[in-house]
């Protein structure tokens, strides 16, 4: 089992595969790996049709993703929406949601908005779009989804989050959690308020994992406040705390970063730190952690989010900056121990042997 630890606007939401198919989560559309894509279908429209024509592409196309009778049409309709990057029809894409009555094909057509936002970093007109249709919007369950889908983007360019902070805290917890999400991705000064609100006053555990995932502290003073949920009961958001420590804190904070690397229970978090902040003066206390890692078999390959487990990461550091006899040493040690260690990490040492 392999869990990459990375601070998704999730917990426990668990995604599976139907053998032979793709499926959605809320407006995100997951490929299975073993999916074979069909023929290119990117959208390619001459920029000087009308509106009411693209419109009626659009149409076209939220019909074929709808359609029951041909698995194959509606497959190369989806996959015609997650390509979606097409400036010129998005308007048609607006117009169609807020005339359309049926909140399946405003679903569907949701996609669009979403894949457009997800590769125009750039531009806020779609994120923001969707932000303001939170106030349009009656059912519960479409909500939901347009929220969870803003956890993904980039809020920094947009202007308006107020429809965001509405329902922030909202009396029904799927939607208040989901609004809480809705705010990764924003250093917004507004948002920075409201999830401090939420970390200083809420003793809802998920408000706060959610809100601790998305808070972005814009000063020293904010970050500060974070310092109490190093001693929070759940493992998880100490770990999501100590994150930000290492995220937006510095050297300052190597001291914290030493103490939680041998006494804490977010070792690979406090590691990040060392690593990001610290110098030769580290190595001992790591290559100690390396052996009491491999004391016994692990049951689960953790990696961090460059994709490295714990003592990939610490031998790269101890390989940058120590003494050639030193990394010696510990490389002979995980020798000796490859029946303990991941393909990964083998696979690693191999690589570093062959150079």
């Amino acid at each position: 089992m392999k869990i990459v630890a990375k601070n998704f606007p999730f917990s426990k939401e668990i995604c599976k595969f139907e053998k032979g198919k793709n499926f959605r989560f809320g407006n995100c559309f997951f490929r299975n790996p073993g999916y074979k894509k069909p023929a290119s279908s990117a959208i390619l429209f001459p920029l000087s049709v009308t509106l009411s024509k693209k419109v009626e592409y659009i149409k076209n196309l939220i019909e074929r993703t709808l359609d029951k009778n041909s698995a194959e049409i509606s497959e190369k309709a989806f996959d015609e929406m997650r390509n979606f990057d097409n400036l010129s029809l998005l308007p048609s894409v607006f117009e169609f949601i807020e005339k359309e009555p049926e909140i399946k094909k405003r679903q569907n057509a949701y996609i669009l908005v979403f894949n457009f936002a997800l590769k125009n970093k750039n531009n806020s007109d779609a994120v923001q779009f969707l932000i303001h249709r939170l106030e349009k919007e009656k059912d519960k369950t479409l909500i939901e989804s347009i929220l969870w889908d803003l956890s993904f983007l980039e809020k920094n360019n947009v202007k308006d989050l107020t429809p965001i902070f509405k329902i922030i805290n909202s009396k029904k917890t799927k939607i208040r959690r989901k609004a809480i999400s809705a705010l990764n991705n924003s250093n917004d000064n507004e948002s920075e308020k409201h999830l401090l609100n939420i970390l200083e006053n809420s003793s809802y555990y998920y408000d706060l994992y959610y809100a601790m995932v998305a808070f972005h502290p814009n000063s020293q003073n904010s970050l500060k406040k974070l310092e109490k949920f190093l001693e929070y009961p759940k493992e998880d958001i100490q770990n999501i705390a100590l994150h930000k420590f290492v995220e937006f804190g510095g050297k300052d904070y190597l001291p914290l970063f030493r103490i939680k690397f041998l006494n804490g229970k977010s070792k690979f978090a406090a590691l990040e730190g060392l690593i990001k902040y610290g110098d030769k003066n580290e190595i001992p206390i790591i290559e100690r952690r390396i052996k009491q890692i491999l004391s016994k078999k692990r049951k689960v390959e953790v990696v961090g989010k460059f994709g490295y487990t714990e003592i990939i990461s610490a031998m790269e550091f101890i390989q940058k900056l120590s003494k050639k006899d030193d990394f010696n040493r510990i490389y002979s040690y995980l020798l000796t121990k490859k029946e303990m260690l991941w393909k990964s990490e083998v696979d690693w040492l191999t690589k570093i042997e062959s150079n």
